[in-house]
């Protein structure tokens, strides 16, 4: 069990963080400026994506995914958890 909290900057045009988790509490903010995926593969959890867009089976981009040059890519397995993304 534990509570993540990461904040993600801008000195990297790309950036990809994977999380593997149980009993968490995972909370990531993403720059605005940032287009940003998120792929979930998730048990008994729950997930606040709020700005962004279902594409497929547990992944969910942000608007002009594809057009943008900063990608972040977050990669999630977690079980009985609860998963946050915020744009900051």
């Amino acid at each position: 069990a534990s509570s993540i909290d990461i904040r993600l900057g801008t000195l990297q045009a790309d950036s990809k963080i994977k999380i593997n988790s149980g009993a968490s509490s995972i909370n990531i903010k993403v720059p605005l400026e940032f287009a940003c995926e998120v792929n979930t593969s998730t048990v008994l959890s729950s997930k606040d994506l709020d700005g962004f867009d279902k594409v497929g089976n547990g992944t969910y981009v942000t608007p002009g995914f594809s057009d943008k040059t900063k990608n972040i890519v977050i990669d999630v397995e977690a079980a009985v958890s609860s998963l946050t993304v915020e744009r900051y």
